[in-house]
């Protein structure tokens, strides 16, 4: 839980930073699952971009972060 910063925003796929320290702990995650955690790995060159995209990829799926302006609320649909 050092390690994390804290800020349990849940962009790792946990809801928590302890919760995600958990994870680790029990082997279902690796810290570079936080994308504060990768923006250190990567400023130290230790994780490189891409690897760090493929993490959010795996987490929140393929394609997740494309533009698509069909998707409910990204026009008027009401």
């Amino acid at each position: 839980m050092c390690y994390l910063p804290g800020f349990d925003c849940g962009a790792c796929g946990a809801p928590t930073c302890k919760s995600l320290a958990e994870d680790v702990a029990k082997g279902n995650a690796i810290l570079s699952h936080c994308v504060f955690m990768q923006r250190q790995m990567e400023k130290h060159h230790s994780l490189s971009p891409e690897h760090a995209f493929n993490f959010i990829e795996s987490i929140w799926g393929k394609d997740r972060l494309d533009k698509k302006c069909d998707k409910k609320g990204a026009i008027n649909d009401y």
